[in-house]
């Protein structure tokens, strides 16, 4: 744990954590399709993932509600630990990856993001849910849980709908 702190360059208590719950069923805004293989559903999330790709209304929920998140950052001198439900969302505030705004909204959004100095951890670690996803082999939960010895270690957590991001708050 201590390693992933120090090669992220985050010192207990010098950097805030802002968590994003996008796939929480209750946060998923009313009508929002959910694209899975074989149907399109809705509020789901939570079971099926968020969609990301070719689905710009889910995409625009998940990155509205990560400006939402850093807007309530009070230190912005800080580093901020960025952990999500959704690797697409961790990937694309952190840029990690090369996804391309695809709309003006999104560009807009990205600059936002681009004000803060955000870190983000290897999002090759699956955001496995404990409640959710059980019955896996113990290292498939190791993302989950250096999500939540960061958080921990944040000198502020920002979250909002779920219990995950506060229960680190409440541990700190």
């Amino acid at each position: 744990w201590k390693k992933k702190e120090k090669k992220l360059n985050l010192r207990p208590g010098q950097y805030s954590a802002a968590h994003c719950r996008v796939r929480h069923p209750k946060g998923v805004e009313y009508g929002i399709k959910i694209k899975t293989v074989n149907e399109t559903i809705n509020n789901t999330a939570d079971k099926y993932g968020l969609a990301w790709h070719n689905n710009e209304e889910g995409r625009k929920y998940a990155l509205s509600d990560a400006v939402r998140a850093l807007s309530c950052i009070t230190n912005r001198q800080q580093p901020v630990y960025f952990f999500a439900d959704s690797s697409d969302l961790v990937n694309f505030v952190g840029r990690k990856e090369s996804y391309e705004p695809a709309t003006d909204e999104e560009r807009e959004m990205r600059q936002q993001f681009d004000q803060f100095s955000i870190v983000t951890r290897d999002m090759k670690l699956e955001n496995v849910h404990i409640d959710k996803q059980k019955g896996r082999d113990v290292p498939a939960y190791y993302g989950t849980f250096l999500d939540l010895y960061l958080a921990i270690q944040a000198q502020c957590i920002i979250y909002g709908i779920g219990k995950y991001a506060y229960f680190a708050a409440k541990i700190s």
